[in-house]
């Protein structure tokens, strides 16, 4: 659903991102279009503008996508209608907190008993329990099913290979295009944000990184539900499988629209994969498997028989609380067909639920499972992560740091927020002091500066008022005068030129004379150069040239010089670049070669 965002809200700003990006992208294509149109500069160049121009706007389209689309936020699982007022929050006066209270208080009494309606769903949910197919029977239905065409690694998960989903090729390519694309995106949304940010607003920087992180990280995942092969797992892995269990509504109301999109389902995966493979039970009908446990996918003939026979060869059944018929069914069997050990209900996916809500989720759901198991549980979980149960079925409780109350882990984010706005300040502080020296050095990493030869840039020039004829890689563009001399600069990337003709000499330019000149007319920085040690040599009585090296602002650079003298007349050519880049060597031997002037050999 698109809406126009508030203004000052993260969508907002994604929004004027997206409008940057946009206008920065259609400038970047049409410059690319119209040099490769003209043949002006480099071919790849162009391209390569032409290319960075449209993945900009592709990026703004994306960005503009998700800042119209207005997020859902995280629905109550059953209860609707009800308001739950977190402990602790101000009200505005004694009454209103009496009367949450005593309508708390009501609710909980109403969610902890069986009405009449739901007491015949659960009589008949019992007995279509006790009335389940035999294990000989599950087999024949399920390997009758089974046409050989997959063979798993674990023999005992055989009878239900024919629900395997094999990913096919072209949703495994749409997923890799979708992966580089998205972070194609965050990477040039990262730099932009970088660039066009004002410095001094750092948690404002930060406030779009995030917003920006978060859109990727969930198109990330969508990537990754199309490249995500399950039935890998069962081809490779031969361990004893774990059953996780859950209805398919949990799925849907699965907040994921956190900072890191991350479910509970993933969260709880992660932690068993060590012991096994945790598989799940497909919807029917969804067009990509969720992240998580390994889909399998059964029909409405099927999917009982697969459960009992799961349940028969599982190490551990993971159970996720909840009140779905089918879910309360799966519930009925295991106390019929599973040893109490290999039994775990898991709460994980309320953990972004406030105390009062989770309490009434789990009321509903304690009032179903005490008499689907028929032994008592806990009258509340508070923080409890999971229960477990002994070889009498007796409950036992278990808790872990990460699923503490709501309210503790609000606390615990709000420390980790400024920790993070703290560190962030800091960080940007220390960018901005050592942004010059790693801008420097990250050029020179990336061979962004050097230059390469390409002759089809060579061009003759002559100078204004120089009397004299170059052949240069680049225009030459007349600068400042210094003392009344016309200087001329001549700069591609690494490779600089400068030429210089004046009158009323003394005489022909000796060495010293010469290093002076490139000093000044050159390098133009007299107190910042170092180490300048050259060799010089006469061509004839009227030509000098000069090679030699220097150090300027902590780089070092290679230095070819020349001058002719015809008096009162001379001309002066210099030209320095990196040192090792051969392609700028041989460029300088030819500009000092194809000059000419008025100075006969």
């Amino acid at each position: 659903m698109f809406s126009i965002p508030k203004l000052g809200s993260p969508r907002w700003a994604l929004i004027v991102w997206s409008l940057v990006l946009g206008l920065l992208g259609w400038g970047f294509a049409l410059f690319g279009v119209f040099a490769l149109w003209q043949h002006e500069r480099d071919p790849v160049y162009n391209v390569f503008m032409l290319g960075v121009g449209l993945l900009l706007i592709l990026t703004s389209a994306i960005m503009m996508h998700s800042g119209l689309t207005e997020s859902e936020s995280p629905q109550s699982l059953f209860i609707s209608g009800v308001t739950a007022f977190e402990p602790g929050t101000r009200q505005k006066n004694k009454i209103e907190r009496e009367l949450a209270d005593k309508y708390f208080e009501e609710t909980c009494q109403n969610a902890n008993k069986l009405t009449p309606e739901e007491q015949r769903e659960l009589d008949n949910i019992k007995r279509s329990a006790l009335n389940v197919l035999t294990h000989h029977e599950v087999v024949q239905l399920l390997s009758a099913k089974d046409n050989g065409a997959i063979v798993l690694a674990n023999s005992l998960l055989q009878p239900v290979a024919f629900a395997m989903r094999p990913t096919t090729k072209s949703k495994y390519i749409k997923g890799v295009v979708l992966e580089v694309l998205t972070w194609s995106t965050a990477i040039i949304g990262g730099a932009l944000i970088i660039i066009f940010s004002p410095v001094f607003l750092l948690l404002y920087i930060w406030g779009n990184f995030k917003t920006l992180l978060h859109h990727v990280l969930r198109w990330s995942r969508r990537a990754r539900q199309y490249r995500i092969r399950p039935h890998n797992v069962f081809l490779r892995d031969n361990r004893t499988p774990i059953l996780y269990l859950r209805s398919f509504l949990d799925e849907s109301n699965e907040n994921a629209e956190s900072f890191l999109p991350t479910t509970s389902e993933e969260k709880l995966v992660s932690s068993y994969n060590r012991s096994g493979p945790v598989i799940a039970l497909g919807k029917p009908g969804e067009e990509l498997p969720l992240l998580g446990a390994s889909r399998i996918y059964f029909d409405n003939s099927t999917w009982q028989a697969a459960v009992l026979y799961l349940l028969s060869v599982s190490q551990l059944v993971i159970i996720q609380a909840g009140i779905a018929p089918g879910l309360l069914w799966e519930l009925s069997v295991i106390r019929r067909k599973l040893a109490p050990e290999k039994l775990v209900i898991s709460f994980t996916g309320w953990q972004d639920l406030d105390e009062w809500t989770r309490h009434l989720h789990y009321l509903r759901f304690k009032k179903y499972a005490e008499e689907l198991l028929e032994h008592q549980l806990p009258p509340n979980i508070n923080n409890t992560s999971h229960l477990t149960f002994d070889a009498d079925w007796e409950v036992k409780p278990q808790s872990d740091f990460s699923y503490s109350l709501p309210s503790v882990r609000a606390r615990r984010r709000k420390i980790f927020r400024f920790v993070g706005a703290v560190s962030t300040v800091a960080v940007g502080l220390i960018a901005v002091s050592f942004w010059p020296a790693f801008q420097r050095n990250l050029l020179d990493l990336t061979a962004w500066t050097t230059y390469r030869e390409d002759s089809r840039q060579w061009n003759k020039y002559s100078p204004d008022s120089a009397l004299m004829t170059v052949y240069l890689p680049a225009s030459p563009t007349p600068v400042q005068a210094i003392d009344g001399y016309r200087l001329f600069d001549s700069a591609k990337k690494d490779l600089r030129a400068s030429m210089c003709w004046f009158s009323q000499t003394s005489g022909p330019v000796n060495a010293q004379d010469l290093k002076e000149l490139a000093v000044v007319f050159h390098i133009r920085a007299d107190n910042e150069v170092s180490d300048f040690t050259y060799t010089s040599h006469e061509i004839n009585q009227k030509q000098l040239a000069l090679d030699g090296k220097y150090t300027k602002d902590g780089k070092q650079y290679q230095i070819r010089c020349q001058s002719w003298t015809n008096n009162p007349d001379a001309w002066f050519v210099c030209v320095s670049y990196s040192p090792g880049n051969n392609d700028a060597d041989a460029a300088a031997k030819r500009i000092l070669r194809s000059v000419t002037t008025g100075v006969s050999d």
